[in-house]
């Protein structure tokens, strides 16, 4: 076994730390007067908030790692360590970026995007909601703002940001940002870099929170199929037919008791699945361009259950057998099909590019359920040293691993 040498001064510093941490849990602060236990209080915080900022320079520095040598992606990697969530990882990685000196290509060192920003960070005078409030406030920013103006203004804000909380700053931010761009005048650049689209976690009856920041082009094509396939009547899944061509009857639309946002929920849901399956769209990974999901013989035959698409959506089974006359779906069954699953080395992380499409569907399926599926040694080798490679793998030269 490989054996990691730990310099005597790390846990011995360690150890320090833990004492005065208990130390401090000892002392009775009930009997002192309320200002001094304020007092204790803020020192207790710019501590606290000191070793935040040690910490995410030590992700810094994990970050330059290879993830061959960290075992993984380091965002992953640290996640599982700390006990955090993946995006919680990724966001203290980026929060460092910001943070810490940058280096050329040809090695020179440059000063952090918020400089002054990160020198009262480190010094326990910020915490994660003032950096959220700066970091917004550059940028929004126009881009041809002027560097020295950008720069001026971030050294102002985060001198405030020693002194005001996280809600009185982001006022200032804002005040700042209309003296800095007072007729509110943005470019094409500074729209496009804003357009964006995020799921939320999906929530536990299903359904899940999406944030969309459209671009005026989206907003103008959305309303324009909104007002056609969003009108009463239209893509009503109630309907035993749901009317996706021609014009409803007066009978369907004026029993269609839906919400605006519901009928252009459905409006949307239509277009989406109007478009899967389609051969126009080429395949993504091997994979027709559609929605595959994995579930048991059982919970289909009896319309109880959920399903989990290749994806990681947990899809109820209604809404499953519901979209079935419009979903080609390349299903597989956990009990029609038993891969044997094998241990062994990690393999690589992408499958070959003549991987069959049965196989490439065995593997989505099934990876659904395992944390990190992968693809073992073929059995028996399909080539040797000295022979020419050959260009085909079979389903049943192949094998699923965990």
């Amino acid at each position: 076994m490989l054996s990691i040498e730990v310099p005597a001064e790390v846990p011995a510093t360690l150890d320090a730390l833990h004492a005065a941490v208990a130390a401090m849990r000892e002392l009775d602060l009930d009997r002192l007067d309320p200002r001094v236990r304020l007092h204790v209080l803020a020192e207790m915080e710019t501590a606290l908030r000191r070793q935040i900022a040690w910490s995410h320079d030590v992700i810094g520095g994990l970050a330059q790692e290879d993830p061959a040598d960290m075992g993984g992606p380091v965002h992953q990697v640290v996640a599982d360590w700390l006990r955090i969530s993946c995006a919680e990882a990724r966001r203290r990685i980026r929060d460092v970026a910001q943070l810490s000196p940058r280096l050329t290509l040809t090695g020179q060192e440059l000063p952090p995007e918020l400089p002054a920003t990160a020198q009262v960070w480190r010094e326990g005078l910020l915490d994660e909601q003032h950096l959220r409030v700066i970091q917004t406030f550059v940028r929004d920013l126009p881009e041809e703002t002027l560097a020295a103006t950008v720069e001026d203004a971030e050294r102002f804000l985060a001198e405030q940001a020693a002194l005001l909380r996280p809600d009185q700053l982001e006022k200032a931010a804002h005040r700042a940002a209309l003296l800095i761009n007072p007729d509110g005048k943005f470019s094409d650049a500074d729209r496009a870099r804003q357009r964006g689209f995020t799921w939320s976690a999906q929530r536990a009856d299903g359904m899940s929170i999406g944030k969309l920041i459209a671009s005026p082009e989206l907003r103008a094509n959305l309303d324009a199929w909104m007002a056609r396939f969003a009108a009463p009547g239209m893509c009503n899944p109630d309907d035993e037919t749901p009317c996706v061509t021609g014009q409803p009857d007066d009978e369907v639309a004026s029993k269609d008791l839906r919400t605006p946002a519901q009928r252009q929920h459905d409006a949307l849901n239509a277009l989406v699945r109007g478009q899967l399956g389609d051969p126009k769209l080429g395949q993504h990974n091997g994979l027709p361009v559609t929605v595959i999901v994995s579930t048991t013989l059982q919970e289909l035959t009896s319309g109880v259950g959920r399903a989990v698409t290749g994806g990681g959506t947990v899809l109820p089974m209604r809404d499953l057998i519901h979209g079935r006359p419009r979903l080609p779906l390349p299903r597989r069954f956990r009990q029609a099909l038993q891969p044997a699953l094998v241990s062994g080395p990690d393999p690589p992380n992408r499958l070959p590019r003549s991987t069959s499409g049965p196989l490439r569907q065995r593997s989505r399926l099934y990876g659904t359920g395992l944390r990190r599926p992968r693809l073992l040694e073929r059995s028996p080798p399909h080539r040797r040293l000295g022979q020419r490679r050959q260009n085909r793998h079979r389903q049943t030269h192949l094998r699923l691993c965990c």
